[in-house]
């Protein structure tokens, strides 16, 4: 993988922003160490300071060549996990026709739902919540939804891809670092937690 990081001088800032929230990712479903390095280091890559980006960078580079490489064809569920977030940030871009957020931006909103829903569900703790919450809000992420009624959200979960058999798959994290893929999550859950984040 090549990677040109002047080319990231030439982006707007909320391209730039945007692409943190797949970084944050990273951390977040398989490597407590980066996300560690993400809470310490997060004003530094903001202000592209090269160093924190070539970590950041390589890290997540690396990360996601692992995962597919485990799982080329997505048979075995193993990459799907790097669809923490997509959920329902896939259902935020479609309603908006993507117009409204960039999918980092959207991407930022499903893991903050992801992370309620899995408290709810006695899954994540407390502090394994509000600690993803907090490094999107630092890293200038949106964590709300704004201008959208969450039914119209949930319709819009019933048709996105990673329905099977009528149930919405949601990969949630039970600890910084590690992820489950659920199918169970009550239909009243998700419509608690979307009300909650819809501003």
């Amino acid at each position: 993988v090549y990677t040109d990081l002047a080319l990231l001088k030439t982006l707007a800032h909320r391209e730039l922003i945007a692409a943190l929230a797949e970084v944050i990712k990273y951390g977040i479903i398989k490597d407590k160490e980066l996300f560690d390095y993400l809470e310490t280091n997060i004003d530094r890559i903001k202000a592209l300071n090269l160093d924190a980006l070539k970590r950041v960078i390589t890290t997540c580079a690396r990360n996601k060549a692992e995962l597919v490489s485990l799982d080329e064809r997505e048979v075995k569920g193993i990459r799907s996990i790097i669809n923490y977030g997509h959920t329902i940030g896939h259902a935020l871009e479609v309603l908006t026709e993507y117009k409204v957020y960039r999918h980092g931006e959207a991407v930022s909103v499903g893991m903050v739902a992801a992370a309620k829903i899995a408290r709810r569900m006695g899954i994540l703790n407390e502090e394994g919540e509000s600690c993803q919450i907090e490094l999107l809000e630092r890293a200038g992420l949106p964590t709300t939804i704004k201008d959208i009624v969450s039914s119209e959200i949930i319709k819009a979960l019933s048709r996105d891809k990673k329905v099977k058999d009528g149930k919405i798959r949601f990969i949630l994290v039970t600890k910084i670092g590690k992820v489950v893929t659920r199918d169970d999550v009550p239909p009243e859950i998700i419509k608690e937690v979307l009300q909650e984040i819809t501003v």
